[in-house]
């Protein structure tokens, strides 16, 4: 039996006057979590700070699985409190232990306050194609 994976990992620069912020959201966050009031914190985690003293730099990352709800809402959080008008980006793979044909794939995420948008390769490479053709 194979075993498949979404992964990714990214990182977040906070602004140095909303790390307190930050600190109380992810807070609330794991209260929520840990208390089973929302049923979707299934495998994103995160260090913040990191550890080598960057007291503003966010790691978030999966290594086996997430869930898309837990990963907007996370980082539709994270740029609502930290007042982001810019788009935070993740790019995803998805991946199988076992070499079989398809099970090799990827996306990108953009995800902004108050909106999303996704794009697997196939998608996106289809969509240029189109575009480019229709000017010919």
């Amino acid at each position: 039996m194979a075993n498949n994976y979404a992964q990714f990992s990214e990182q977040m620069v906070i602004p140095e006057d909303k790390v307190q912020a930050v600190i109380e959201f992810l807070e609330e966050y794991e209260t929520l979590c840990e208390g089973g009031t929302i049923d979707w914190c299934s495998g994103i985690e995160y260090t913040f700070p990191l550890p080598e003293g960057d007291k503003t730099t966010l790691w978030l990352r999966s290594d086996e699985a997430y869930m898309d709800e837990e990963l907007m809402y996370l980082v539709k959080g994270l740029l609502t409190t930290i007042e982001s008008k810019e788009p935070f980006i993740v790019n995803v793979a998805y991946t199988c232990s076992k070499p079989r044909v398809g099970e090799f794939s990827g996306g990108c995420y953009a995800i902004w306050a108050d909106k999303d948008y996704y794009v697997d390769p196939y998608s996106a490479v289809m969509d240029y194609i189109k575009f480019h053709s229709e000017d010919e």
